[in-house]
């Protein structure tokens, strides 16, 4: 199963064990690049079916407001929701839970995104996305930049961040960042 569609060349598969060493030899066979992660959990995948129930159960707990910043879902491809209703009826802990054993697709989100018109993509902690959204977006138009640097203190990633944006035409006011 494939949990997550990264970008055009990188997905992880989840599968039991011996399903997963076939794939991996016949992809060597094929002289096609993977690993085996040394983890087994399942996540975004039907086999964390189980599981999903139990993590999903206190969402219901949460009070939720609607978000000023619009947010988007890897697994449905659209927006989170955004207004008070759809968001006391459980849409959203519905959602999150059907997050938790479906497939990641950031590479068709990537797309759509910037079908909706997104040309700037921000990774906001650690993680791999601006390296996906440029192998997804390879010869498009866009800017993607990293909130989160190990080399960089805040502050100087920050200004970066600032900078990045303020270079491809956006009006900022640093008064609010610093």
């Amino acid at each position: 199963y494939c949990s997550h569609d990264n970008c055009p060349h990188q997905s992880i598969f989840c599968g039991p064990k011996a399903v997963v060493e076939e794939v991996k030899s016949r992809l060597q066979k094929a002289k096609i690049l993977s690993q085996i992660l040394p983890f087994t959990s399942g996540f975004h995948a039907p086999y964390f079916e189980p599981y999903a129930q139990a993590i999903s159960a206190h969402l219901d707990r949460f009070d939720i407001q609607v978000p000023h910043t619009p947010s988007w879902s890897a697994s449905t491809l659209e927006k989170y929701p955004d207004q008070a209703s759809q968001l006391a009826n459980g849409t959203l802990q519905a959602l999150s839970a059907k997050h938790l054993v479906e497939s990641v697709r950031f590479r068709e989100l990537i797309e759509h995104m910037y079908q909706e018109g997104v040309r700037v993509f921000i990774q906001v902690g650690l993680g791999s996305l601006s390296s996906f959204v440029d192998d997804t977006l390879r010869g498009k138009e866009y800017l993607t930049l990293d909130a989160h640097s190990e080399r960089k203190g805040s502050m100087e990633q920050l200004l970066h961040v600032a900078g990045g944006l303020f270079s491809a035409g956006y009006n900022l006011d640093l008064g609010v960042w610093l």
